[in-house]
């Protein structure tokens, strides 16, 4: 595409002639025109959406939601400068844009502020207007891709609402437009996740598609009603909201629209949504005959809004509660915002401050302005997300209090600073308590930061830490020095061992300074600002004046993570044992069992629990010789076997993927394999010395569904000749295996060579 073409350009008279040909200016309003704006917003999560046609003079909209007239001077229309796109076109602020910042609807009423439009293409290539959408606050982050596809979709169902239009007349024609633009719309509303919803007010009749049907938890079939379905589905606290919601949207002297939340239960699980539903009612003759509209999941926003509000309102409580001066600053308009500290701490009436940063500033010792603008304006202009600095702050009765200031900067999607929030502490009785302490300090220093726990120093009653060594530090993962009083320590994240968190009032620091104890001690698992969390040791002792009376307290921080981990693998390795163990001796009692019973050779069978115990030893030795839990497959058939070979040429060939095999699989395999082996060496293909085994094994499938498939097969052995009857041995080739992990196994006594399947589950046999 090129560039839009102007009013006088010939190219522009090929597309006002194109736009002809589909008389489309100046006609009533249609249904299906209705539905797209109204999905194009509910999908764009703007108050607007136009389904614009740009003419000679004048744009002209044949659809619109949240835009009153019905249509604008060609000078005001934004949706020109996106005909000549192939793709959408978006200006995140209009107030910023060159080609839109003096439009009369950007300077004046409605005041827009956001815009995206998708150009309304012919299949010759003219672009007749847009399908847009609009918002009254710029969106720095533009449209989601989401958003993106699902605009593009929607105006090419506006131009196949076109093309049925002028397609009337031929009805098969119309058949198939009609059924292009059905399969189109139910696309775009499959991309958008939104259901569509269809109430005949004439004949009482309901109609829901499969979205509205699954959100309700209602079958995909069968009637719904409005009374049973509709207002029985919905949460008992917002029925008679929505119901009420409904029947206003449909009164013909009100707006004629419902936008409204509210929480579904479904019929089906008894889960619980947020849905946000959106509906418009269709007149005739004055009277509401149709209401249609959508209804979208909105969960997760709403659980979201709800953490945000109680985000807030815990904000607002604690802008209340503390004696730190908060304030919040709109760097776009230039609006400052104070708590009540700012009167309470500072002696500044609210009332009299001007909400304009240049105030705050105003406020400064001369000798720290120049300093503190640069470095604030260092941190909005930068790439950086907090600020703090120091100076002097001028109170209400025009002394100054030594302050700290701290700052976190909020950034839109470019970088930009947009906002800043921070809170002023009045650190003047924090300077005079350094003043005093300085002379001792550098020798206490010294001392502190070479002990091997961590220690911090807090005054009381406040419970503000004036000092924490670097080893505390290193500990907690986190600067330490002010970084807490006890009014806040529930910043600090600690668990017991049973999981419960600590209480803020139950650190030793609080309560020390507190002045409830002389010493105090807690072991809790501490989470670091990483995330990561390590066991430590909190012992403190409390500081008093001559008087008796609490004026801080010491604290020492040990690291004690190395002890706990070893307690606590002692432990799992005592039971583990002990597990072992008795599983041990269960699977060597049953073996012997077995071996043993109706025995008539004792040396024989002494023989063969003997090669038993040493098939499952060598199983064992194989598990041990790691540091997992499992063992390789092939060590473990290799160890199994390794007893029967006599050293001539190949007589075992192992083949198949590298497996891990769990020590449950691994015993049974290896002892399925000791009796094979076993067998063969008696009267099968290692009787004879030009005798061998193939043994191989691949995995068939993915996922939880995959099995593995292991084959034994004798070569060049004597002919076979199928037992009689089956001893021990052989149940326990056809029932070891599958009674551990599940699965089947056949033997076959072919004339050439015995043969054993296994198929087996992949996850059983890998199970640790």
């Amino acid at each position: 595409m090129t560039a839009a073409p102007t009013p006088d350009d010939p190219l522009d008279d090929a597309r006002l002639a194109a736009l002809d040909t589909y008389d489309i200016l100046d006609t009533p309003a249609e249904a299906g025109f209705e539905d797209i704006v109204l999905l194009a917003s509910q999908a764009c999560e703007t108050p607007t959406a136009l389904v614009s046609f740009v003419a000679k003079d004048r744009q002209w909209f044949k659809a619109r939601i949240g835009f009153d007239p019905c249509e604008t001077p060609l000078s005001q229309s934004v949706c020109a400068h996106a005909l000549g796109r192939d793709g959408i076109l978006v200006i995140p602020d209009l107030t910023r844009d060159p080609r839109t910042r003096d439009n009369a609807l950007v300077t004046g009423d409605p005041q827009i502020r956001f815009y995206a439009g998708a150009p309304l293409h012919t299949q010759e290539g003219f672009a007749l207007g847009t399908l847009c959408v609009i918002d009254s606050v710029p969106r720095p982050e533009g449209l989601t891709d989401r958003q993106m596809a699902t605009l593009a979709a929607l105006a090419r169902q506006v131009m196949v609402q076109l093309e049925l239009r002028r397609a009337i007349e031929n009805r098969e024609q119309a058949l198939a437009a009609r059924a292009l633009a059905e399969e189109q719309l139910r696309l775009a509303v499959e991309a958008t996740g939104i259901g569509i919803f269809d109430f005949d007010l004439a004949s009482g009749e309901l109609r829901w598609d499969a979205r509205v049907r699954a959100l309700f938890g209602v079958p995909a079939r069968g009637p719904v009603t409005y009374a049973e379905t509709y207002l029985g589905g919905l949460h008992p606290d917002d029925r008679e909201r929505a119901d009420a919601a409904v029947w206003a949207a449909m009164d013909p002297a009100g707006t004629g629209a419902l936008d409204i939340d509210y929480r579904v239960i479904a019929a089906d699980t008894g889960a619980q949504r947020w849905i946000a539903a959106r509906g418009r009612a269709i007149l005739e003759d004055g009277v509401a005959v149709r209401f249609i509209g959508t209804v979208r999941d909105i969960t997760e926003h709403k659980s979201a809004d709800l953490a945000l509000k109680a985000t807030e309102e815990r904000y607002r409580l604690a802008a209340r509660a503390t004696t730190d001066a908060i304030w919040d600053w709109d760097l776009v308009a230039d609006q400052v915002r104070w708590n009540e500290a700012l009167m309470l701490a500072h002696g500044h009436d609210l009332a009299d401050v001007a909400p304009q940063g240049a105030w705050w500033l105003a406020q400064i010792h001369p000798e720290d302005r120049d300093r503190i603008a640069h470095s604030i304006h260092a941190a909005i202009d930068g790439a950086t997300e907090t600020w703090t600095d120091e100076y002097r702050f001028r109170r209400g009765d025009g002394s100054y209090a030594a302050v700290i200031d701290r700052g976190y900067i909020i950034r839109d999607g470019a970088g930009r600073a947009v906002r800043m929030i921070g809170a002023m502490l009045d650190i003047t009785r924090r300077n005079e308590t350094e003043r005093r302490l300085r002379q001792n300090q550098a020798q206490l220093d010294t001392v502190l930061q070479t002990m091997p726990v961590g220690i911090l120093l807090a005054e009381a009653p406040s419970g503000r830490i004036v000092f924490g060594n670097s080893r505390l530090e290193r500990i907690l993962g986190h600067a330490t020095l002010y970084a807490e009083d006890r009014a806040g320590y529930g910043a600090y994240r600690a668990f017991r061992s049973d999981g419960a968190p600590v209480a803020p009032e139950d650190y030793p620091l609080a309560r020390l300074t507190a002045g409830e104890v002389d010493h105090a001690e807690l072991e809790a698992h501490y989470q670091r600002p990483d995330g990561s969390r390590r066991w430590i040791e909190i012992v403190g002792e409390a500081v008093k004046d001559p008087s008796g009376a609490t004026i801080g307290a010491v604290v020492a921080i040990s690291d004690i993570e190395d002890r706990k981990r070893a307690a606590a693998q002692q432990d799992i390795l005592h039971h583990e044992l002990g597990h072992r163990l008795k599983n041990t001796l269960a699977l060597v009692q049953a073996i012997a069992t077995q071996t043993l019973r109706n025995v008539t050779d004792l040396d024989a069978a002494r023989e063969a629990l003997s090669a038993r115990l040493v098939a499952m030893g060598k199983a064992h030795d194989i598990l041990l010789s790691g540091e997992s839990e499992s063992a390789g497959m092939e060590a473990v058939l290799s160890g199994a076997l390794s007893i029967h070979d006599d050293g001539g040429p190949q007589r075992f060939r192992l083949s198949g993927p590298d497996l891990a095999v769990g020590p449950k699989a691994a015993l049974s395999l290896a002892l399925m394999a000791h009796e094979l082996a076993t067998n063969a060496v008696k009267y099968g293909a290692l009787s004879v010395p030009g005798g061998s085994v193939a043994l191989g094994w691949h995995v068939a499938g993915e996922g939880p569904g995959a099995v593995i498939h292991l084959l034994w097969r004798e070569q060049g052995g004597p002919p076979v000749v199928e037992p009689r009857r089956k001893g021990f041995g052989t149940r326990l080739i056809e029932r070891g295996l599958v009674g551990a992990i599940g699965g089947a196994v056949a033997l076959a006594y072919p004339e050439t060579g015995v043969t054993c399947t296994v198929t087996a589950p992949l996850s059983g046999l890998m199970e640790a």
